[in-house]
């Protein structure tokens, strides 16, 4: 699901890095806050809420506790509402229903 997203985003004109898991992500967003601009910082972060390492939740949680972190969109299944309100109370800026058509 990662790289078909990630495809659609590339042909759409957007700039797309993809990570396999959420310490990979969190690696990744490290390293922008502290190269000084030669890692480009994400303008948003598209999670699913099940992530290896770090949880999408968890993941949005830290994100959204930085000044300037970028608005996260989280992938959560339908069939759980308590997903989706723990997306939404973590501070996700937006929740799709997964799976994506």
């Amino acid at each position: 699901m990662r790289e078909e997203i990630a495809t659609e985003l590339r042909d759409d004109g957007y700039q797309v890095i993809a990570v396999e898991d959420g310490l990979k992500l969190c690696d990744y967003l490290e390293l922008a806050r502290f190269s000084r601009g030669k890692v480009p910082a994400p303008d948003v972060i598209i999670s699913d809420v099940d992530l290896s390492g770090y949880g999408g939740v968890e993941i949005c949680r830290m994100v959204a506790a930085e000044e300037d972190g970028a608005p996260v969109i989280m992938i959560a299944p339908t069939d759980d509402p308590n997903t989706w309100e723990d997306a939404e109370r973590a501070g996700a800026a937006h929740v799709i229903d997964k799976p994506i058509d």
